[in-house]
């Protein structure tokens, strides 16, 4: 093109466009293509107008099925990066993503985040047992502990209709998810009952609204003492002999997670206070930590005929050894011997002792024979309220 022909052309782009501020056509020209360029940005770009390099922009939240872009910019260039919850594609910003699988119910949500479901305990979770969740089994959908009252039936329950669950005949039991025996209640003891609170005689401190018995623990302890109990160290070197027993018991039973530990006593008598006034009356079961029935009501615990021995310690482990000896100092009457080692507080180690014997269900299990203060034998704790 030669000179003639370039000028004609500036003069007409000048006479089209207008009289620019500038006093230089070809600067106007430059000035609006490049204002041209910025506009034509695309709606999810984000493009710096000025000298710099632009930042990063931020991105959305991935939702169920949308596309996202991560937009990026480097050396002024933009670049777009699609990502969506629902393909199987683990993207950033996504915690998860199982494709079609993804589910309210499963341990990725519709909107790839992690859930119940997972396998991985997580905060506000009882429990999480991954695919093995289930309402009937022992963690639930929504990561809660089984659990009688959650309406959902699980093992070792036969219904259960939530805050519905009473106590009423017939009803489902609140404590065992179990039907209440249907005739419980009516003023008198049927055949299918243990027992019945409205029958005569009957009370709610050893029988259940289900009729069924009220229970307590008795075991043995795993160890063997000399009957001075007031030597024992239990951290209160004030107490008697016999409120030190008392304490080794408490202390046994709260070790093993017992209910009620603070009920506990050491079962021994004192010419004061014979084992038989320390029980009290009390028309429920007995039964060791196993539970086997040991004997229903305390005037046959301490007949003397027990339906099964005592051998099993605070954790439910046979406690029975070479020595089998068991301080009581108590008649099977439940008075009180005349050899209860001065109160358990001997003054010599050859003062004597009442002696009962494990594993005996006979009258030998609370007296058997009597024998000297310094002999380590074993104690028997028993359950005392509820």
């Amino acid at each position: 093109m030669n000179k003639t022909t370039s000028l004609f052309a500036v003069i007409t782009a000048f006479f089209i466009v207008g009289c620019p501020e500038s006093d230089d056509p070809l600067q106007v020209s430059a000035t609006e293509a490049t204002s041209s360029s910025s506009s034509t940005s695309g709606p999810d770009e984000t493009v710096s107008t000025s000298g710099e390099d632009p930042d990063t922009t931020t991105s959305t939240s991935p939702t169920s099925g949308s596309a996202v872009t991560l937009d990026s910019a480097t050396d002024g260039d933009t670049t777009g990066d699609e990502y969506v919850c629902g393909d199987g594609i683990q993207d950033a910003g996504e915690q998860c993503d199982e494709g079609e699988n993804n589910s309210e119910d499963g341990p990725c949500t519709p909107e790839c985040t992690l859930t119940c479901g997972d396998g991985e305990l997580q905060v506000g979770e009882e429990c999480d047992l991954g695919i093995m969740n289930k309402n009937a089994g022992t963690c639930t959908k929504e990561c809660k502990d089984a659990r009688c009252g959650d309406k959902f039936i699980q093992p070792g329950e036969t219904c259960d209709n939530g805050d519905s669950n009473s106590l009423d005949p017939g009803e489902c039991n609140p404590e065992t998810c179990t039907p209440n025996i249907a005739t419980c209640g009516n003023n008198k003891l049927d055949d299918d009952e243990e027992c019945d609170p409205s029958a005569p005689g009957g009370d709610t401190a050893s029988c259940t609204q289900s009729c069924t018995f009220v229970s307590r623990i008795i075991f043995t302890t795993p160890e063997i003492y000399k009957a001075d109990f007031r030597k024992l160290d239990l951290g209160d070197m004030n107490l008697s002999g016999l409120e030190s027993a008392d304490l080794l018991c408490q202390t046994l039973a709260d070790e093993a997670n017992l209910d009620h530990a603070e009920t506990y006593i050491a079962l021994l008598s004192t010419p004061d206070q014979p084992i038989g006034q320390r029980l009290g009356k009390f028309g429920g079961e007995y039964a060791d930590t196993k539970p086997t029935r040991i004997a229903i009501g305390s005037e046959a615990l301490l007949s003397g005929a027990l339906e099964a021995p005592i051998t099993r310690d605070h954790f439910g482990q046979n406690a029975m050894a070479e020595n089998t000896f068991v301080w009581t100092g108590s008649l099977n009457s439940g008075a009180s011997s005349d050899a209860t080692c001065k109160s358990w507080e001997p003054d010599s180690p050859l003062d004597h002792g009442l002696l009962g014997k494990l594993g005996e269900a006979s009258a030998k299990w609370l007296n058997d024979q009597e024998g000297p203060c310094g002999l380590p034998a074993h104690l028997y704790c028993v359950q005392n309220g509820s």
